[in-house]
């Protein structure tokens, strides 16, 4: 169900869990929490399942790229009363053919996955009020994959 909670508190939590993979993947995932950030009003379990899986595709987009010592950042913000999470990686970026289907059931660009990760991903983000998103990085290293989330002062 949902609660009161604090998304840098929910980030440390997913970081700590994803630190099993990081350590196999030898990738190291870093977080660069932003102060002061207002609580939000979320299914904790839910939103921590899309960072973890957000997470995941990063180190895995990384795998085979030689810039994977620096690692994923998972950053938090805040403004306009929306708190965002932003999960950047140093991998491939997301190609053309890749970015029309990225949020359809059962897409994927993983060898043998299920691909359900995004579009369910997007549906409990969607369920939360809020939205949820990519770019490519500008320096043409990676991805930057998003989501915001209404502060729980809008509720």
């Amino acid at each position: 169900g949902e609660s009161i909670t604090n998304m840098n508190d929910l980030m440390r939590e997913v970081i700590a869990l994803a630190e099993v993979d990081a350590r196999i993947n030898d990738i190291g995932v870093h977080f660069q929490p932003c102060r002061n950030m207002p609580e939000v009003v979320v299914d904790s379990v839910q939103i921590q399942q899309v960072a973890l899986n957000l997470i995941r595709n990063a180190m895995e987009s990384m795998n085979d790229v030689q810039s994977r010592q620096q690692g994923v950042l998972v950053k938090t913000s805040y403004e306009h009363e929306l708190v965002n999470v932003e999960i950047i990686d140093s991998g491939h970026g997301v190609s053309e053919k890749e970015r029309e289907n990225l949020f359809v059931p059962f897409f994927t660009t993983k060898s043998g996955g299920m691909g359900i990760g995004l579009s369910i991903c997007q549906s409990i983000i969607h369920s939360h009020g809020g939205e949820i998103g990519y770019r490519n990085n500008n320096d043409g290293l990676g991805s930057t994959f998003y989501f915001n989330l209404p502060s729980a002062r809008l509720q």
